[in-house]
C-alpha cells in the first residue's frame, strides 16, 4: 500500500531524508479519506500484520489501515523508507522526472547523492529475507512510498530495478497485491 496524500504531496515537495520525513509531513485529510476508501476493499483479505516505513506519512497510513482492519500488529522498518533523493530534498516534485530519466540511463554512480533503484532493491530484499525467517503463512500489508513500491514490483516480477517506472503507477493510498 502506498501512503495516502501527505502534506509533502500537497505542497509538491520531495521529502526523502529521515531528518524531514520521520516526524513531519504527515497525512492530509484527503490522504485519510483515500486510505478509508481503499482499505475497505481489502477487509476480506484477512491481513495478519502490517509492516510500514517509519516515515510519518506511512506510519499514519499504517495506523489508519490497522484501525479499519482491526489489526494490532504494526511493525515499522527503515527498510521500507522512501527512496533517498539526495540533493533534490525539499525541491519541487516536478524534479522526480529528472531522477527517473537518470534511472533509465543506468549510471554506474548516481549523481546528486540519489539512492539508486538497485540500492533500494537490496534493502527490500533484506526485508523479505527477514520476513521469510519470521513468518509462515501470514498475509502482510506493506505500507511504503511510490518509488519504493514500484521497485518492489520489479523484484517480484524478476525485472531490472531501473525499469520501475515502466510498471503501473501506484496512486496515493492504493493497495496492490504482490
Amino acid at each position: 500500500m502506498r501512503h495516502g496524500e501527505s502534506e509533502a504531496n500537497k505542497s509538491h515537495l520531495i521529502i526523502s531524508d529521515p531528518k524531514n520525513g520521520l516526524n513531519n509531513y504527515g497525512l492530509t485529510s484527503e490522504g485519510i479519506e483515500q486510505i478509508k476508501k481503499n482499505i475497505s476493499e481489502f477487509k476480506e483479505a484477512k491481513i495478519d500484520l502490517i509492516y510500514s516505513s517509519d516515515f510519518l506519512r506511512a506510519k499514519e497510513t499504517a495506523q489508519k489501515a490497522a484501525e479499519i482492519l482491526q489489526i494490532d500488529d504494526i511493525n515499522y522498518s527503515p527498510l521500507l523508507r522512501e527512496r533517498f533523493f539526495g540533493d533534490y530534498e525539499k525541491m519541487d516534485d516536478s524534479n522526480y522526472n529528472k531522477i527517473w530519466e537518470i534511472d533509465l540511463e543506468i549510471p554506474d554512480v548516481y549523481p546528486q547523492n540519489i539512492e539508486s533503484p538497485v540500492e533500494v532493491s537490496f534493502r527490500l530484499k533484506n526485508l523479505f529475507i527477514k520476513l521469510e525467517s519470521l513468518y509462515t503463512d501470514k498475509i502482510i500489508l506493506l505500507v511504503s512510498h511510490g518509488d519504493t513500491l514500484q521497485i518492489l514490483q520489479t523484484i517480484f516480477l524478476g525485472l531490472d530495478a531501473h525499469s520501475h517506472r515502466e510498471r503501473a503507477h501506484l496512486e496515493k493510498g492504493e493497495l496492490r497485491k504482490l
